[in-house]
């Protein structure tokens, strides 16, 4: 559980430094935001059987830190 708690700080600090740089996936109907593909990388590491609690934490981290932001719907 520690290294599931680190990897979720760690990826919410990540992601909200980050955020203002990362490159947009966006086009004029949809914006693709980072909690989106953090949950998409999310359901592939269930689907592969990878548990490393520190991974799953960082990711789980970057998603809550993106449903934090008022804009977080796919359709612009």
């Amino acid at each position: 559980m520690i290294e599931y708690s680190l990897g979720l700080i760690t990826g919410y600090v990540v992601a909200k430094s980050l955020t203002p740089y990362s490159p947009r996936l966006r086009t004029n109907k949809y914006h693709i935001h980072h909690w989106m593909w953090g949950t998409m990388i999310l359901c592939l590491l269930l689907f592969l059987d990878i548990d490393n609690p520190i991974i799953i934490g960082l990711f789980t981290g970057v998603v809550l830190e993106g449903l934090t932001y008022k804009n977080w719907k796919l359709k612009r």
